[in-house]
This record gives C-alpha cells, sequence and structure tokens, in this order.
C-alpha cells in the first residue's frame, strides 16, 4: 500500500491551462458562467498529473453604462476537482515492477477577479486572476491560476 503525501508533490509547478468558459449575463451587473478546465504537468517522483476541474461561478460587473469598453469584475464559484496521478512506481527498486494510477476528487472553491476590454459590441480581451483551493489526496492544494482569453458576446448580452 502506497499513500500519496506532501512531499510527494513539486510545490511550484507552473503549467499551461486549457479550458473553455459559458456564460449568461443576468443584468448587467450580475452573471453566472459554467467554466470547464484542464492541466497537465509533470512533478517529483511521477511522470504526469492531470487535473481537471468544473465550476458554476457568479460574476459581479462594475458596469457604469451599456457602452462601456472596460470592464472589471469580481466573483466566486463552487465546483468539483478530480486530481489523476498517472504512472506511480510502488517499487522504485524494481525495474519490472507495474506502474499504477492514482485518482481523487473534491470540491473546489474560487475567487478571482479580472478586466474585460471590449473591441466593439461583440468582442472583447479577457484577463484574469483566480485563486483555487482544494483537497485531494488528503493534501491541501491551492492554485493561483492567470487566465486571458477572448470573449464573443452572442444574443445581445
Amino acid at each position: 500500500s502506497y499513500e500519496l503525501t506532501e512531499d510527494d508533490f513539486d510545490a511550484d509547478s507552473n503549467s499551461n491551462v486549457f479550458g473553455f468558459r459559458v456564460g449568461f449575463q443576468i443584468t448587467e451587473e450580475h452573471e453566472i458562467e459554467f467554466v470547464y478546465d484542464s492541466v497537465d504537468f509533470d512533478f517529483a517522483g511521477f511522470r504526469l498529473e492531470e487535473i481537471e476541474s468544473w465550476s458554476l461561478r457568479y460574476l459581479y460587473n462594475w458596469s457604469l453604462g451599456p457602452r462601456q469598453t472596460v470592464v472589471p469584475y469580481i466573483g466566486a464559484g463552487l465546483g468539483e476537482v478530480e486530481d489523476e496521478v498517472f504512472d506511480v512506481d510502488l517499487d522504485e527498486d524494481d525495474p519490472l515492477s507495474p506502474l499504477f494510477d492514482f485518482s481523487d476528487d473534491d470540491t473546489q472553491v474560487s475567487f478571482f477577479g479580472g478586466l474585460r476590454m471590449f473591441a466593439g459590441r461583440t468582442f472583447a480581451l479577457r484577463g484574469e486572476v483566480a485563486y483555487k483551493a482544494f483537497s485531494t489526496f488528503d493534501v491541501d492544494q491551492s492554485v493561483i491560476e492567470l487566465t486571458v482569453g477572448l470573449s464573443w458576446v452572442v444574443g445581445g448580452r
């Protein structure tokens, strides 16, 4: 029996995050969105880890009017994270020992803030900083996520 511990994780891992968001603006100030993202990275002692998360988030937009070109926002989200560790060698002294995969999931909480910069009525450049917290493999984890992306307004909102 092997138990992953905090020492098995590289505390300062940096990797690219890929994902998408779909949202609905209820009013100029209030918005909800569904977010999916995934990140793959190597860490100490193992070849690869994949973390996938899904969350429902609330955004509060600071709106100064319908033609505002820069819109700051803050928000919070609640979702689920699945953490998978691949190809773990439980017996490093035996070169023929089988490799195992481990996975764990947990509730994820996030807090974030960002800016949308509109170019016209339908497209915007979006930048965001998010703090995400969860616990997998009995290890409390937190992530700071920086994202940049494009937003496309569909249906006039």
